[in-house]
Order: C-alpha cells, then structure tokens, then sequence
C-alpha cells in the first residue's frame, strides 16, 4: 500500500521509499505527547546533570582564578613603574642641585608623592689617589677634606614593599 496513511506500517513495494517506522504516540487531555520516546532522543539522568554542573564550577574557579592572578600581576607591574618614574624624577632632580664638595648633600626639599619614600642612602666621595669612590674624603696633612671633584650618590625610593635605587654621579 502506498501512501502517507498507514498508521506506522512499512510500506513495500515497486521502488517507492517507505517512511521509518515511529512508535505510536498519543496526546493526553494536557496537550503533552505521551509514550515511549523517539529513538535518539533520550533527556539527560541526574548523574550526567551533575557531572556537568561540577565541570562549570571547576572551570568557573579555575578562570577567575586566572584573572584574579593577571589582576595582581598589573597591578604590581603599575606600582614598579610609578617607583622607576618616580625615581627617574628624584635623580633628575639630584642632579640640579648645586655641587656640595666633602659636603654631605641634600635632597633639596624633594617630596615624594604619597605612600613613597624617596632618600639619599649611600654618599661616596672621589678619591684621585686611588682612582676609587669612598665612604668619605681624602684628607690632606692638617686633616681637612680634600675635594677631588665629584661624588656619587646612591638614591632610593620606595612604595610598600617595592623599591628601586639608582646612582648619581655629580662632578664639581
């Protein structure tokens, strides 16, 4: 018999394609199709659900784990570039300074921003004789300084626990 209407028998015949074969299903009064359900088309069991909801929270984690660590990483990265600029400032600030001799020099009244310490932590003083910077400078016989032009300064800043040091070399 060909034809559509055949409530779900397989039709045979002369070349002609018959349609699959689907369980019977009928409708309830709610309108919701009742009976055994197409093949292939299974729901998912509490297990596979679960399973699943635990990967979303195992990867979810994991990502905002990840992006908690890179906000960190530019946050610190930030913070060590405002100390090397505000050291880079500091430094070009020392170097305008007048040249002090034997003298232990100041920082000129150099502010920091805030939160940041910027100081002078280490003078050392040119000796000719040696051909070497110094903790102090040479004395001649009477025991007076003597200035053999120029001094090097160690400078440091820091914010927190982040800090940077360069050198300054002044020459008379």
């Amino acid at each position: 018999m060909a034809g559509g209407g055949n409530g779900g028998r397989e039709v045979r015949g002369a070349g002609l394609h018959a349609p699959r074969r689907v369980p019977v299903r009928s409708r309830a009064r709610s309108g919701r199709v009742v009976g055994r359900p197409v093949a292939g088309q299974h729901g998912f069991g509490l297990a596979e659900v679960l399973i699943c909801l635990v990967l979303i929270a195992t990867l979810s984690v994991a990502l905002i784990a990840g992006l908690l660590t890179q906000i960190r990483a530019s946050d610190t990265t930030s913070r060590r570039q405002e100390v090397d600029l505000v050291l880079a400032h500091y430094a070009e600030h020392v170097r305008s300074l007048d040249y002090d001799g034997c003298g232990i020099p100041g920082d000129g009244g150099y502010t920091a921003p805030d939160g940041m310490t910027a100081q002078i932590v280490e003078v050392e003083h040119w000796r000719k004789a040696t051909g070497q910077f110094a903790a102090s400078c040479a004395l001649d016989g009477d025991g007076q300084p003597i200035d053999d032009g120029a001094v090097r300064l160690t400078l440091r800043v820091e914010y927190g626990s982040l800090g940077a040091e360069t050198q300054v070399v002044k020459v008379r």
